[in-house]
């Protein structure tokens, strides 16, 4: 069985399942350590957070090691645009 480590990469696409921010999405910006990294997303602040309390998605960005924040809302903006287009191709 694959660790949640071998899903956790930089700009991954994450789903937070604990907390205040429970249900909010978010990029996984930065890796702290075995256990936590750096997270920011739209209605996300920028904060650590452990991997217990994230929900890996398969969607991932092609950005760098922490990306500034305006830089990745273009990114994921245009992440979005493509998934809606796919979605609506499918149907």
């Amino acid at each position: 069985m694959p660790s949640r480590r071998s899903f956790a990469e930089i700009g991954r696409i994450v789903c937070i399942n604990y907390g205040k921010d429970n249900g909010k999405i978010g990029v996984i910006v930065d890796m702290c350590d075995s256990m936590t990294c750096l997270i920011d997303g739209p209605s996300v602040e920028r904060k650590l957070i452990n991997f217990r309390r994230l929900a890996f998605t398969d969607i991932k960005l092609p950005i760098k090691k922490r990306l500034v924040s305006y830089a990745k809302q273009n990114a994921l903006s245009i992440v979005a645009t493509h998934q809606m287009l796919l979605s609506h191709i499918k149907r």
